[in-house]
This record gives structure tokens, sequence and C-alpha cells, in this order.
């Protein structure tokens, strides 16, 4: 299935393919899975962010580069590492998202980069990185933004304007940030 999203994505097509409900690979389709997953990648990510060689560098590089560098910290490993602790996220997430809508698309995700922004900031996370960074502002961003929005749905407020009072409340931020 996969291989048919990602063969259409790159032809540059929009399409989407429902897989079978009887598939066996749903039924890891649970909150206890996709509370495993997040705890998973929360507990990897804080423990190499706080306590490794990686997470120190990590964030050195965040806080400035050059510096960084002239410390002796290998920037090209140390950024290769980031990313890839990033894509195996992305990945894992893009995967607990396929077995909740049971649908591969080559366009699925798109449009949620502003909401992670704006939950990023909520949380108190240095946009440029550096060693204030830790690994619970996001969490806690997630959780007020997730308070924010569905509350202003379960109170019938216009879809428009949902998005109007996410954009204030994200330049009201970056103001005081």
């Amino acid at each position: 299935y996969l291989c048919m999203v990602f063969n259409t994505a790159s032809s540059g097509q929009s399409s989407s393919i429902n897989i079978p409900n009887n598939s066996t690979f749903f039924q890891f389709d649970t909150l206890a899975v996709r509370i495993i997953c997040f705890a998973i990648v929360l507990a990897v990510g804080g423990f190499l962010l706080k306590f490794t060689r990686v997470g120190k560098y990590t964030k050195a590089l965040g806080g400035s580069i050059a510096c960084a560098v002239q410390g002796g910290v290998n920037r090209k490993k140390y950024i290769i590492l980031a990313f890839l602790f990033s894509g195996f996220s992305t990945g894992l997430a893009a995967l607990v998202y396929l077995l909740r809508v049971r649908q591969a698309s080559s366009t699925a995700g798109s449009g949620v980069e502003m909401s992670v922004i704006i939950a990023i900031v909520i949380g108190g996370m240095a946009l440029q990185g550096g060693a204030k960074t830790r690994i619970l502002a996001p969490v806690v961003g997630v959780i007020v933004y997730s308070i924010l929005d569905y509350g202003m749905v379960m109170i019938a407020v216009p879809s428009a304007l949902i998005q109007g009072i996410k954009g204030l409340v994200f330049i009201i931020l970056i103001g005081v940030l």
C-alpha cells in the first residue's frame, strides 16, 4: 500500500489508498499503543537530550554553531544524528496516524505545520534551540493547544474564527517571547 502512495506522490498526483479494515495491521490501533509510542519517544529523547554527549552537543549547536565548532563539536555528525532522530519520530508518528485514519495519502498531514509551531511556542520551547531546550516543553504546549483547539470546537466557534484566534495567540506569544 505504501509503495503505491509513494509512487503516486513522486509522479505529482494527489491520491489516497484505503486499506482494508480486516487487515491484521490494525489490531495495534489502540490508545495503549499510542501512549506507549509517545512514552518511548519522550523517554529516549529526554535521556539523549539530558544525559548524553549527543544532547549536550546538539544543544551547543542550537545555541551557536560557530562556538560549538570551536569547542570541538563535529558539526556534521551531530546534525545528522539530530535529523535521524527527527526522521524516526516523524516515521513513528506517521505510522500511528495511518493506524488511526486507515488511509494512506500523499497529502496526509499537510496543514498541520502551523499547529505544531504554535504548540511548541505555547510550551515555551526556544525556537532557536540552545541550552534552555527542554523535552517537556512541547508536551505542555500540545496539551494546552489541544485544550484550546477542542474547547473552541466544543463551544461551536466557527472554523474561520478558530483559525484567527490561533493566529492571534501565536502573534501574542511571539511578541511576548
